[in-house]
C-alpha cells in the first residue's frame, strides 16, 4: 500500500508548522516528529573531519621532548638534597655521606652527624658578633664573604628553620653603627612570635571546618547553577534593575550632597584668605565631578537597558538553553575537576623542574678576600640560565592547552546536543568530543595555547623589565608601562577569541586560523547580542559566585564563633572564601562556556537554515526568539517603506 504524504507549504515556516501541529507538547516531541520530514544534511557535525594545524602538533610535541631533555640534564647535574639539607663550603651535602669531588681536597666528607647548615656572614651582624671583622662589604652582594659550615647543633642563640640555623636574636639586639637596616633584616629572618607560627596553628585547628566550607560551596555552587536555568529571567531582571536602581540612586545621592556642601559654604562665608577655603573648593570641585560621572553613566545604563531589552530575551534564553544542556549532561560538570588535576599535575612537574634547575650546578673554586682558604660553590652554565626560561614558557604553554582543551570538550557536546533534533539518542557526547579532540584537533588547541602563552611570556619579560628600571630614565620606565597595557588587552582578546574559535573546531572541525576568522565575523555580525551577553551574563554569572562566597564564608564564620584556640579568625574565613570561589568558579566556567557554545550555536543555525527548507535545530525557544525578530524587522520596514 503506497503511503501517503502530508503536504508541506514551502512558505510556512519550521516554527508556525511546530505551533501547528504541536500546540501541546514538549519541545523535543516536536523536534522528534520533525525529525523524520527533513534530514540532517545541513547538519555541520555530520562533515568529514580530518586533522588540523598538525604541525603545530608536532612542535608541541617537539618543545615536550625538549623539556623532557632539560630535566634529565638538570637531573644529573642537580640534587634535591643541596635544597633540602644544604651545602658547606667544600660543596659537601649537610647529614650524608660525601663523594670527593675532583680538584677539591677538602670535599667528600663524612657530614652524617652533621645535619644542620650554618651561614656565617664576614659582613653579618651575627658574625661580627663573634668574630672582629668590621662591617664594609655590601650584604646583598656578599657571595665570597661568607662560610657555610656543616654543625651537629645549632648554636643555642639559633633556631632550626629547613636544617638552617638562623639566628633567634630580636631588633634590639642588632642596635649598630647602620642599626636601622640591620633592624629591618632581623626583622624579615626573626622575631619573637612569628605569624606564620600562628597562621599555622591555627589551620592545624581549623582544617576540618576548611573543609566543610568546601562542601557547603559545593553544594551551594551545584543549586545555583540549578536555579540559573529556572530562575533565569527572574535572576536577569533583578540584576538589571539592581544595577540600575544603583546607579540612580548614587547620582542622586551625589547631586544632593554638592547642594548641600554649596549651601554650607555659602553659610559660612569662607574667603579665599581663610585657612578651609582650599580644602572646601578641593571638595566641592571633586564632587561636582564625581556626580557628573555618575550622571552620564547612569543614563549609559538606562539608554543600553532600553535599547537592548530585546536583546536581554535572548540572554535569558540563552541562559535557560544553558540549563537544558547542563541538565542532560551533568557529567559535563565533572570536566573542571579533570582540568584541576592536570593543572595540578602541570604546576608540580614544573615546580619541581625549578628546583632542580636551582640545584644543580658545577663546582667552582673561589678564594674569599678576608680568607686566603680555597672555597666551592656551584655555577650554572649557559644551559641551565636558559632552562630556566624554558621552564617558565613550558608552564604557561601547557596549562594553557589543558584550558583549551576544556574549553574544547565542553565546546563539542553542547554542540552535539544543540544540533541534535532527537535529545533522547544522544549517546555519551563528552566522550565523543574527547575523541574528536584527540584524534583531530590536538594541533588546534596547541596553536591556540601557544598564541597566549607567547604574550603571556612577554609580559613576563616586560614586568621583569620594569623593575631593573625603576629608579632609572624615566622615559624608558613610561614606555614600558605601556607596551605592558597594549599586550595585557592582546592577552585577554586572545583569550576571548580562541574560546570562541575552539566552539567554531567544534562545530565545523575547522583549522584554528579559519575557526577564529569565522568566529570573529560571526562576533562582529551579532555585535550587540555578544554585547548584551558579555555584560549582563558575566554580572548574572560573577553574582552567582559571590553568593556562594557569602554563603560560604557566613556558615563558616558561625562554626568558628567562639573558639578560643583560633589566634586570628580571618585565616580559615579567607582560606575558605578562597576555595569556596575556586569551586564555584568551576561550575559557573562550565556553565558559561555552555552559554557562549549555544550562541555561536544560535547564530550559525540562524545563518545556515532558514526554518522553511532548512529546519532550524534549535528549540522552540530560541525559535519563538527568531520569530519575533522577523516580525519586528518587518514591521519596521514596512513603516519605513510606508514612509
Amino acid at each position: 500500500m503506497r503511503k501517503t504524504r502530508r503536504y508541506v507549504d514551502p512558505q510556512q515556516s519550521t516554527y508556525d508548522r511546530y505551533r501547528s501541529d504541536h500546540s501541546v507538547g514538549s519541545i523535543e516531541d516536536s523536534v522528534i516528529s520533525e525529525s523524520n520530514e527533513f534530514n540532517d544534511s545541513n547538519n555541520p557535525l555530520k562533515k568529514r573531519r580530518k586533522c588540523r594545524d598538525v604541525f603545530c602538533l608536532l612542535l608541541f610535541v617537539c618543545f615536550a621532548t625538549t623539556m623532557v631533555g632539560v630535566t634529565l640534564y638538570a637531573y644529573l647535574h642537580g640534587d634535591y638534597r643541596r635544597l633540602i639539607y644544604g651545602v658547606d663550603s667544600n660543596c659537601d651535602i649537610c647529614g650524608i655521606q660525601n663523594v670527593p669531588k675532583k680538584g677539591f681536597q677538602s670535599s667528600g666528607q663524612d657530614q652524617r652527624e652533621f645535619p644542620f647548615l650554618i651561614f656565617q656572614y664576614a659582613d653579618d651582624v651575627f658574625y661580627r658578633a663573634r668574630i672582629d671583622v668590621p662591617f664594609g662589604a655590601d650584604f646583598l652582594n656578599a657571595e665570597i664573604f661568607y662560610v657555610k659550615q656543616c654543625l651537629v647543633t645549632c648554636p643555642p642563640d639559633y633556631k632550626v628553620v629547613m636544617n638552617r640555623c638562623q639566628p633567634n636574636i630580636t631588633a634590639e639586639d642588632a642596635i649598630s653603627d647602620d642599626g636601622a637596616s640591620q633592624a629591618r633584616m632581623l626583622r624579615f629572618i626573626s622575631g619573637e612570635r612569628d605569624i606564620l607560627a600562628e597562621i599555622s596553628e591555627d589551620l592545624e585547628n581549623t582544617w576540618q571546618v576548611i573543609a566543610w566550607m568546601c562542601l557547603v560551596a559545593l553544594g551551594t555552587a551545584i543549586i545555583m547553577t540549578m536555579l540559573l536555568r529556572t530562575l533565569a529571567g527572574m535572576i536577569v531582571w533583578i540584576v538589571i534593575l539592581g544595577i540600575t536602581l544603583s546607579a540612580i540612586g548614587g547620582t542622586t545621592f551625589l547631586w544632593l550632597y554638592y547642594v548641600s556642601i554649596t549651601e554650607k559654604d555659602d553659610n559660612l562665608n569662607v574667603h579665599p584668605g581663610d585657612s578651609i577655603w582650599g580644602w572646601e573648593r578641593n571638595k566641592k570641585f571633586y564632587t561636582l565631578v564625581s556626580a557628573i560621572t555618575s550622571t552620564v553613566i547612569t543614563l549609559a545604563i538606562l539608554t543600553i537597558s532600553i535599547g537592548m531589552r530585546k536583546r536581554i530575551s535572548l540572554v535569558i534564553r540563552l541562559f535557560r538553553e544553558a540549563g537544558k544542556a547542563v541538565h542532560a549532561m551533568p557529567l559535563i560538570l565533572l570536566q573542571p575537576f579533570w582540568t584541576f588535576l592536570a593543572l595540578c599535575g602541570v604546576c608540580c612537574a614544573s615546580f619541581s623542574l625549578g628546583v632542580l634547575i636551582e640545584t644543580a650546578g658545577f663546582e667552582q673554586k673561589y678564594i674569599s678576600p678576608e680568607e686566603p682558604t680555597e672555597r666551592c660553590k656551584y655555577l650554572k652554565d649557559d644551559i641551565l640560565q636558559v632552562s630556566r626560561w624554558l621552564n617558565i614558557f613550558a608552564f604557561f604553554w601547557f596549562t594553557q592547552f589543558i584550558i583549551g582543551c576544556q574549553h574544547f570538550i565542553i565546546a563539542g557536546a553542547i554542540s552535539i546536543w544543540f544540533f541534535t533534533r532527537k535529545k533522547s539518542t544522544i549517546s555519551w557526547p563528552i566522550l565523543r568530543s574527547f575523541d574528536r579532540l584527540v584524534i583531530y584537533h590536538m594541533g588546534s588547541i596547541a596553536m591556540g595555547s601557544l598564541l597566549i602563552s607567547i604574550v603571556k611570556f612577554i609580559r613576563l619579560i616586560l614586568n621583569f623589565v620594569q623593575k631593573r628600571l625603576s629608579n632609572k630614565n624615566g622615559f624608558c620606565r613610561v614606555l614600558v608601562t605601556i607596551c605592558q597595557c597594549c599586550t595585557w588587552c592582546l592577552e585577554n582578546c586572545l583569550i576571548f577569541l580562541n574560546r570562541n574559535a575552539y566552539v567554531e573546531i567544534a562545530i565545523y572541525g575547522y583549522g584554528f586560523c579559519k575557526s577564529a576568522r569565522h568566529a570573529f565575523q560571526t562576533l562582529v555580525n551579532n555585535a550587540l547580542r555578544v554585547a548584551a551577553i558579555n555584560s549582563i551574563g558575566d554580572v548574572v554569572l560573577f553574582l552567582a559566585k559571590m553568593v556562594t562566597v557569602i554563603i560560604t564564608v557566613l556558615i563558616g564564620y558561625q562554626m568558628l564563633k567562639g573558639r578560643t584556640e583560633v589566634h586570628n579568625i580571618w585565616v580559615p574565613l579567607v582560606i575558605g572564601a578562597g576555595l569556596s570561589y575556586f569551586i564555584s568558579h568551576c561550575f559557573i566556567s562550565v556553565y558559561e562556556m555552555a552559554i557562549d557554545t549555544i550562541f555561536l550555536c544560535f547564530c550559525e543555525d540562524c545563518a545556515r537554515n532558514d526554518g522553511v527548507t532548512k529546519p532550524y535545530f534549535m528549540s522552540r525557544g530560541l525559535m519563538e526568539f527568531v520569530k519575533q525578530s522577523q516580525v519586528n524587522l518587518r514591521e519596521i520596514t514596512s513603516a519605513s517603506s510606508s514612509r
